[in-house]
């Protein structure tokens, strides 16, 4: 899965094991390979949620709805979407359980804790003569039509 095993995810205790969906292994991955180049860089990261289309913090949830804009400069961006410095993979696994723990679930026939929302996880990469990103979108749940 995207996120790993529902159950697993927000906890106050996490460990790593076969069951880590596919964001968190491309976070590790990420910074393994960004150690591996011997060069300095540093790692900023961000998560939100679009629910009931509106844009919510998952790292700052009492920040309320968010506002997208357009600049020349930045493109589109989230205005005051939270933003953690990351100073090891630790951190951004952390930024990663702390936003699951605030989606918006609900459940249903075949899945207690679903998600209702669409997620996004963005990790910005800054080296001393680049910068680039790494996007990870989880489209949430699908209704499902159950046929009579």
């Amino acid at each position: 899965t995207m996120m790993g095993v529902e159950e697993k995810l927000g906890r106050d205790v996490y460990i790593a094991d076969e069951t880590e969906g596919i964001v968190g292994r491309a976070v590790k991955h990420l910074w393994q390979a960004m150690v591996q180049r011997e060069e300095e860089f540093y790692v900023r990261a961000s998560f939100m949620e679009i629910y009931n289309e509106t844009v919510h913090d998952l790292l700052n949830p009492k920040s309320g709805s968010l506002a997208c804009r357009w600049s020349a400069q930045n493109g589109f961006f989230v205005e005051d979407l939270t933003l953690i410095d990351a100073r090891d993979v630790d951190d951004l696994i952390a930024v990663l359980h702390e936003g699951a723990k605030n989606r918006k679930s609900g459940s249903h026939e075949l899945n207690k804790d679903s998600s209702r929302s669409h997620s996004l996880l963005t990790c910005l990469l800054y080296t001393s003569d680049a910068a680039d990103d790494l996007l990870c979108v989880d489209l949430g749940s699908r209704r499902i039509i159950k046929k009579k």
